[in-house]
């Protein structure tokens, strides 16, 4: 089914004192330059139409009438023919008024009926139709031949402006916020030349600009708001003219286009790899409606210019790749012959950012130190990002050329960030780099003041946004976004990753596990040793039958007690080693898994306990993430277990497990109102052994938290101990990487706004 642009109106939050949130599909109205008929398949009747289609194609088409066979019948055949994800299709032969009038007429099949449009057929001669046809294959041909995408964007200005006959055509890329910039243009002298300008976002609304997603082709023939009213038959609601081709103007674009000395255009979508990268924006200084049968060869120039595109980005990406080879077997070689991990790194930390044409590079070796180059924000601010930004596989990236929109506590560094590029690996100790781009600081000239727009007062009080009307250039710093991350300059990261931070990461690796296995001794060594000498000392009593006797019946009880709770502890001890030790080895292989069907298994295994201390479980809609069920029961018993082991004494346990979705990324908090963790703990709890309580105080391994992190890592996320609710004591958040439909349950709330 065809997408209406109500549907993707509904979804944006805006009010309607913007045309950012204009619904123009729904403006009832068409050019005048056409005509407008909705049929009723089943019943060939007419529905709906403007209201100048009885002046201009007869009696017989107005609501309520049935139209021609003959027509009804080539319709119905040209729909049975058209291609998939064609919008609209041209009857073969034009259709003749009674007054003898020529029209081509336009069929789609639509969600409110059969749109039939009727355009003023331009007639053309054959010969000259031809012959604008082969000069489009030439065309088409110079611009895949082209030796630059600048000369291949240069000919196909000049192609359309030839084919058309417009003063003006401009080729119009966007940019990473939405504004776009002229990179192209071909005119004549009369026309004012906006070649190399910027424009605003603003200037080419969202709805707009999704509308060319749906419908690659618009054309305004006058810019003077001469329209038809659309009338009905009744019970016909309000028509939705996502597809109409004839659809009128906001007069917020023609008192624009007036403003800029424009009569009438004619715009083509152009897309690459399913997203709209810019526009073919025709102009000219005299009204009039482009022939239909020039249409579909101003979109055969944009097809050949996107392929000629794609065709540099491979180009460029093979040059790119071939750079980093060299830097690999670089960097491959020095890992070998010094086996310094972080110094290799640090040698090669320069060209490692230079490869992607970063600005900076931080690189994180888990708890060591971070290690930057170039321009980047502070330490803690990069940490931050590695923990709250995508992170999984090494195919797993995160990259952004308008950060600080898209990440709002970003902006007080946006001389180091406006841009970044996360490339992460899923190690036991998480490894990543993440490269920066400062803001673009060349001075943009724009075409007049992007902040001069103005507001007009309406009759019920509210203002209304109103057109620009000087094009004069102006100058600014264009300071919220980067440069553009390139597909070649991802796929070098990539790469990096893949031949050799692998290598660097595996020796890391290595280094790291002896120093856990070195620390784990040690802990373990001196958490035995005590229950030990309490199980010795009992022995030793025990043991001598005349020290026994003169100890009395109450000590020996007593010291068999202590004994047996020592073993108790130690076997305890013992067993969450070996599932310390033993962890991710012989799980499964990740499959779908309902966390809220891992919580009521969590939640029957801990009956008892929580029925014991009268606590409250809270349990919300969770998400379906990929992993392991054993080991996301283990992590959510720990948890659970934790928050019942340290509630608050006097009051009664409450927890709350809620989700929430962020950046493209499943979190889920635990949350509980117990003795909480200072700040200045919350990454040490998750160290193997670490308590902050003595075992009078609350018993235990030490061992949860870090057995709650490593399972975590396992399923490509991460564990960390933040900043709790108010009201809260102790807040865990689980992050994870892979996520089955993309989101919470159904019946999940909003998230909250401090997790968007």
């Amino acid at each position: 089914m065809q997408e209406s642009l109500s549907r993707f109106l509904d979804q944006e939050a805006a009010t309607l004192d913007s045309c950012a949130s204009e619904p123009i599909h729904l403006s009832g109205r068409i050019q005048a330059v056409g005509v407008l008929i909705v049929l009723d398949g089943s019943t060939r009747t007419s529905v709906a139409a403007s209201e100048n289609a009885g002046e201009l194609l007869g009696p017989g088409f107005a609501p309520g009438a049935t139209v021609p066979g003959e027509l009804f019948d080539a319709t119905i055949d040209a729909l049975t023919g058209i291609d998939h994800g064609d919008v609209s299709v041209t009857l073969p032969d034009p259709w003749t008024s009674p007054d003898g009038s020529s029209w081509d007429v336009l069929a789609a099949a639509t969600v409110g009926g059969i749109f039939l449009e009727f355009l003023p057929s331009a007639a053309l001669p054959l010969g000259e139709i031809r012959g604008r046809f082969r000069f489009t294959q030439r065309t088409t041909a110079m611009v895949q031949r082209a030796e630059s995408f600048d000369d291949a964007l240069r000919v196909a200005a000049d192609g359309v402006r030839s084919i058309l006959g417009f003063g003006r055509v401009m080729i119009y890329q966007f940019q990473a916020d939405w504004s776009g910039r002229v990179v192209a243009e071909s005119r004549e002298p009369r026309m004012s030349s906006y070649l190399g300008l910027y424009f605003p976002e603003s200037d080419i609304p969202r709805q707009a600009r999704h509308l060319y997603s749906l419908v690659p082709t618009r054309c305004v023939a006058e810019v003077h708001d001469d329209t038809a009213r659309i009338a009905a038959v009744e019970g016909v609601e309000e028509l939705d003219l996502t597809y109409s081709t004839l659809r009128s103007v906001s007069p917020m674009h023609t008192a624009y286009l007036r403003n800029m000395g424009v009569e009438s255009t004619f715009s083509a979508r152009l897309m690459l790899d399913g997203e709209l990268w810019g526009l073919i924006a025709c102009h000219h200084d005299e009204p009039g409606l482009v022939p239909l049968d020039l249409w579909g060869l101003v979109r055969e120039v944009g097809a050949a210019l996107m392929v000629r595109c794609q065709q540099q980005e491979v180009f460029d990406r093979g040059r790119m790749i071939e750079r980093v080879r060299q830097l690999e077997l670089e960097i491959a070689r020095d890992v070998r012959i010094s086996r310094d991990v972080e110094g290799t790194v640090r040698r090669f930390v320069g060209e490692l950012r230079r490869a992607v044409d970063a600005d900076g590079l931080a690189v994180s070796f888990g708890d060591g130190p971070m290690l930057t180059d170039g321009v980047v924000p502070p330490d803690d601010f990069i940490a931050r990002l590695l923990r709250e930004f995508p992170d999984g596989s090494d195919s797993a990236y995160y990259a952004d050329s308008a950060f600080v929109e898209s990440f709002p506590d970003a902006e007080p560094y946006l001389e180091s960030c406006a841009g970044v590029l996360i490339h992460p690996i899923k190690l036991h100790r998480t490894f990543k780099l993440i490269w920066f781009r400062g803001p673009v600081t060349e001075s943009a000239t724009w075409a007049g003041n992007p902040h001069e727009k103005a507001l007009a007062p309406r009759g019920d009080g509210t203002e209304v946004l109103q057109p620009r009307h000087s094009f004069d250039r102006w100058v600014a710093d264009h300071l919220r976004i980067s440069r553009p991350w390139r597909r070649g300059e991802i796929e070098a990261a990539q790469s990096i990753f893949g031949e050799i931070l692998d290598l660097i990461a595996s020796q890391r690796r290595l280094e790291e596990s002896n120093r856990d296995l070195e620390a784990f001794t040690r802990a373990t060594a001196h958490d035995l040793r005590e229950p030990l000498r309490t199980i010795g000392f009992a022995l030793q009593l025990l043991s001598d039958e005349e020290e026994a006797d003169l100890a009395g019946p109450e000590l020996v009880a007593e010291m068999r007690e202590a004994a047996s709770v020592s073993q108790d502890r130690m076997r305890a001890l013992i067993d969450q080693m070996m599932t310390f030790v033993g962890i991710g080895k012989g799980s499964g292989r990740p499959r779908p898994v309902a966390l809220n069907g891992v919580l009521e298994d969590v939640s029957s295994m801990l009956a008892e306990a929580l029925h014991a201390s009268d606590a409250t479980l809270e349990i919300e809609p969770l998400p379906t993430v990929v992993g392991d069920p054993s080991l996301l029961t283990t992590v959510f018993l720990n948890l659970v277990s934790n928050a019942l082991k340290f509630a608050e004494p006097g009051s009664l346990p409450r927890i709350r497990i809620h989700a929430a979705h962020r950046l493209g990324r499943q979190i889920v908090h635990v949350d509980d109102w117990g003795r909480g963790i200072p700040e200045t703990h919350r990454e040490a709890v998750f160290e193997p052994f670490m308590r902050m309580q003595t075992q009078e105080e609350a018993k235990g391994s030490g061992l949860g938290l870090s057995i709650v992190r490593r399972a975590m890592e396992l399923h490509g996320g991460w564990a960390t101990a933040n900043r709790p609710e108010v009201g809260a004591s102790t807040r865990i958040t689980l992050q994870f990487a892979d996520v089955v439909d993309g989101g919470v349950d159904s019946s999940s709330p909003e998230p909250e706004s401090g997790d968007r």
